[in-house]
């Protein structure tokens, strides 16, 4: 059959063109499993657009129209890795040339997926076959029928989808009108006027979120915004919640000489809606399907870190998780200096790299947790750098024609500014 999960391929005979066939693909659509529909008469080329339109891609706007098939399949294999895809469908594969199948079992190779072909002509070709069995998935031609394939994929109708937990849980009652006050006086101002019971939730929370924040008080202020928005006020259930974690961390923070300030008349009152970034889940939604892998991963980065891309030279591969999950630049600016130099030496009258010092912004002690709506951008890119034989130490981005060369910033800043258009986002 196959080598194992992920390592199968698989003609399914379906030589009366069965409609109901291609009624259970439509079923099959979404989620892990990509079904692919060609073009007809198309090429190897319009099969990679095909398939990233399968994705929910644009192919005009992801592929360059100088990108060569290889690098095409490259960007396919990127956009499945990073959206999970463990089926590959491809219907109607008899019209397809025998030389245009080997890029789908290369891709199925790549990310692990299983690859499923549809053959609904009437004869199978010698030369097919003898291309599954020489496959770099190493399966036999192996044949199905429907019924098998039906058997083989079942429909996800009784799948539920994952819904992530909430970071905290809703309270089960509301809280009464908490005082302004600033965090000095915000407990003793609790204790004249609320009742003893909601005194003593108020009292629970806060000990616990100042002993949540106890380690903060050496890191950047940019990790700091980034803390409250994404892991303490922002997903808070009310802003009663959120002003309670508020005011504990700014307590916290100024027994370890740390002031920070937060003046309700000018910001208003509910902190949660205040610290927000300018990457959405709707911007996301709009990125999602007019960007290449590198345009979306800095353009993620750029609105998320609120700044231009001075100092993403010097993110390495290894300073993205695989799947997208946090980004982390170390505070060693000097050692990575040292290591990437090398790969910028070379025309030294041509550089225009990242100085010491210039990328310390992006730097923090901890990883920085991306929301999950950014993760598929970041895990694309990742999974295209590595397809491109990047080392974890190798840069995350580059030029593409001359790497090491040519600094990669000035064209990441074109980037950004060429898809923010796109999405009609004021860079301003």
């Amino acid at each position: 059959m196959s080598d194992g999960p992920g390592r199968r391929a698989a003609l399914v005979l379906n030589p009366d063109d069965d409609v109901a066939l291609t009624r259970r693909l439509d079923a099959l659509t979404g989620g892990s499993r990509l079904v692919v529909r060609p073009s007809p008469g198309g090429g190897t080329r319009d099969l990679a657009r095909d398939i990233l339109a399968a994705l929910g891609k644009s192919p005009e706007v992801v592929l360059d129209k100088t990108s060569t098939i290889a690098d095409a399949f490259r960007t396919c294999a990127a956009f499945s890795t990073a959206a999970g895809v463990t089926d590959i469908v491809v219907d109607r594969v008899h019209r397809l040339a025998t030389r245009t199948i080997e890029p789908l079992l290369e891709l199925a190779g790549t990310t692990g997926a299983a690859l499923w072909l549809i053959w609904s002509g009437p004869q199978l070709t010698a030369a097919l076959i003898a291309l599954l069995r020489q496959s770099p998935l190493k399966a036999r031609a192996e044949l199905l029928d429907p019924a098998a394939f039906y058997q083989c994929l079942p429909l996800p109708a009784g799948e539920q989808p994952d819904t992530p937990q909430a970071p905290f849980p809703r309270p089960a009652q509301t809280w009464p009108l908490l005082p302004m006050t600033d965090f000095p006086l915000f407990l003793a101002t609790c204790r004249r006027t609320l009742p003893t019971t909601v005194l003593r939730r108020i009292t629970d929370l806060y000990q616990s979120e100042m002993h949540a924040a106890s380690r903060l008080a050496d890191t950047t202020a940019h990790t700091l915004t980034t803390y409250l928005r994404d892991q303490r006020l922002g997903p808070a259930p009310t802003p009663e919640d959120a002003l309670i974690r508020l005011r504990a961390i700014q307590a916290a923070l100024f027994t370890r000489g740390t002031l920070l300030r937060w003046q309700p008349s000018t910001l208003g009152p509910d902190p949660a809606t205040r610290l927000v970034t300018r990457f959405t889940e709707h911007t996301a939604h709009a990125l999602r399907t007019s960007a290449d892998t590198e345009s979306g991963a800095v353009t993620v980065l750029a609105l998320y870190f609120g700044t231009g891309p001075t100092g993403f030279d010097m993110i390495r591969c290894h300073d993205i998780a695989p799947d997208g999950s946090h980004f982390h630049l170390p505070q060693r600016s000097a050692e990575e200096h040292e290591y990437l130099r090398p790969h910028w030496s070379k025309q030294r009258d041509r550089e225009e790299f990242t100085g010491p010092g210039e990328s310390d912004p992006l730097r923090t002690p901890d990883p920085v947790a991306m929301p999950a709506h950014a993760r598929a951008f970041l895990a694309a890119h990742h999974a295209y750098r590595r397809a491109q034989g990047a080392r974890p130490r190798d840069p995350y981005f580059i030029h593409p024609h001359e790497p090491g060369i040519l600094s990669p910033v000035p064209r990441l800043r074109e980037a950004i500014i060429r898809t923010c258009h796109r999405l009609h986002l004021d860079l301003s």
